[in-house]
């Protein structure tokens, strides 16, 4: 490790034992290491959270999603639970082969598969008009 590295190492310590000014040294790192404890307790929950939004059944929203019409599926995926996050609605776009970015805002993502949708029953909807 070198000098300069060292120092700055020392000086968060010092930044760091600061907050806990007016205490026994023994105090403070006792302080220190709850505080590492619930944020441990909370990247598990965080974990376990991830793991829930891995279990959402896609195939069957999008089912449901086939017979709303654009106002319907924008009350739908703005009430959903399951498609809440932005992380869910881009699994949902990318399980509808939709290309998009994770630059882009939640009700972007939202419009974008409304628009999918939309343009989809258009398809259909000449497609059955052609073979008539």
């Amino acid at each position: 490790m070198k000098s300069k590295e060292l120092a700055s190492l020392l000086r968060k310590t010092a930044d760091i034992l600061d907050c806990f000014e007016g205490q026994k040294f023994d105090e403070a790192l006792d302080a220190i290491l709850q505080l590492v404890k619930q944020n441990s307790t909370f990247q598990k929950e965080v974990t376990k959270r991830k793991k829930d939004d891995e279990t959402i059944d896609y195939t069957n929203i999008i089912t449901n999603m086939y017979q709303m019409s654009g106002e319907e599926l924008n009350v739908y995926l703005s009430t959903n639970n399951a498609l809440k996050t932005k992380k869910s609605l881009l699994a949902l776009a990318k399980e509808l082969s939709l290309s998009t970015s994770t630059r882009q805002t939640k009700d972007v993502i939202q419009h974008s598969i409304i628009k999918y949708f939309e343009r989809r029953k258009m398809d259909d909807f000449i497609r059955t008009e052609r073979n008539r």
